[in-house]
């Protein structure tokens, strides 16, 4: 990294340089500002991290081990906390030494073994703490809102792979306009069955009430679970909640959902879900309800206080209304809108300090949802509009009043 370079290195196994003049790990240099969280550096041919004058680098949570020419050079005290430098120990820094025990380094599996001193001992503060490892697991391991303590390096030991849904709503919902129901769909689309844990958080990232939350299911390799969420989570069907659910199994997992009025008589639109979470993202919007206003929301899956502020723009770029800024809650969940109703199209932006995901909803009269991704991520899609004699054929138990 050189010349006036800016960047962000998160979740990166460097190993096994051979260059004997630039086979360093990561060099810093130049007027560089460089920032490493959770990454793996091991056995490079020179050293680990080099920080040349006129540079600046932070490092957390990094494994920095058996690098042949040494694992840090230039770094001074406070430019690398809550690691593990294999070949030093440092006075500051919460920084610790030793074999990281990697499960099996000559075969390329740095995953850490149980026993490791790396387990446990980063920092879950660090700023740009990635939501998803290496692995594409949760980097924090745990459904308590405030999960586990974060491991060094580039691995979770412990973990499992996400799926997210950024809203579950049921029963009365003034602030959505309507009573409600949550359908969701989870696929198995492995080769081995899948236990697999739900659980629903309120907006202020407690546990949804429900004698069944968290909810734990079996899936069947290729088989679907399709269920409503009073059922899974085990509240009454008129009961009011609302918040974020995070579903978590040791398995890859594809899933879906879609709201609609407790009657299931109204137009819905489905979402495909996913492990996504990012601190930038773009929400397409192409209409409001009856009274001009849209309803967002955004859920925080992850182990931090999220910062947030989203803008509406015109189609045209201009902002359109104040910006909205609020604090969302360890997995945490806020609704907004915008007073802004001078024309229908356009698109919010939503940045924040912590990976965070959610949707964009309108009606009540006839309820359509859109996907709320990473703003470098185009490949969401928007699902076909059913009716709802086809939602009710498609859950395993209808419910009718």
């Amino acid at each position: 990294l050189t010349g006036s370079t800016s960047a962000l290195l998160t979740n990166n196994i460097i190993v096994r340089s051979t260059n004997g003049s630039s086979g360093d790990g990561v060099e810093v240099a130049g007027s560089t500002v460089a920032r490493l969280v959770n990454n793996t550096i091991y056995q490079n041919a020179l050293q680990g991290i080099v920080l040349s004058s006129g540079a600046s680098v932070s490092v957390f949570n990094t494994i920095v081990s058996s690098n042949r020419s040494g694992d840090i050079q230039g770094l001074g005290a406070g430019d690398i906390q809550f690691s593990l430098v294999g070949d030093r120990t440092l006075s500051s820094g919460h920084n610790i030494t030793g074999n990281p025990k990697f499960v099996a380094p000559d075969a390329d599996v740095f995953d850490l073994s149980p026993g490791s001193p790396a387990l446990d001992a980063g920092s879950n503060g660090a700023a740009n703490l990635p939501f998803l490892d290496f692995n594409r697991r949760l980097r924090v391991a745990g459904t308590a809102a405030a999960g586990a303590s974060v491991d060094i390096g580039a691995t979770e030991l412990n973990s499992s792979y996400p799926l997210v849904f950024p809203l579950v709503a049921n029963g009365s919902q003034p602030a959505l306009g309507d009573s409600l129901t949550t359908g969701i769909a989870t696929v198995n689309y492995g080769n081995n069955p899948a236990a697999v844990s739900f659980t629903a958080y309120t907006g202020s990232g407690g546990l949804l009430s429900g004698s069944t939350n968290p909810a734990a299911r079996s899936i069947n390799p290729g088989a679907q679970l399709p269920i409503l969420g009073f059922q899974l989570f085990g509240y009454d069907f008129a009961s009011s909640s609302l918040g974020g659910v995070l579903a978590s199994s040791l398995q890859r997992l594809a899933g879906f959902f879609v709201i609609c009025d407790s009657d299931f008589t109204r137009f819905v639109d489905g979402v495909t879900v996913s492990d996504q979470a990012d601190t930038d993202l773009i929400l397409m919007r192409h209409e409001f309800d009856a009274s001009g206003r849209a309803t967002y929301a955004l859920f925080n899956p992850g182990v931090n206080v999220a910062n947030v502020t989203a803008t509406l723009y015109s189609s045209s770029g201009s902002a359109m209304d104040v910006p909205k800024s609020a604090t969302v809650a360890p997995k945490g969940q806020v609704l907004f809108g915008f007073n802004a109703v001078t024309s229908s199209s356009g698109y919010v932006r939503v940045q924040s300090d912590r990976p965070i995901t959610g949707l964009e909803l309108y009606g009540p009269a006839d309820w359509e949802q859109f996907p709320l991704d990473p703003r470098l991520d185009f490949s969401s899609r928007i699902s076909p509009r059913i009716r709802a004699s086809q939602l009710l054929s498609e859950w395993s138990t209808p419910i009718r009043r």
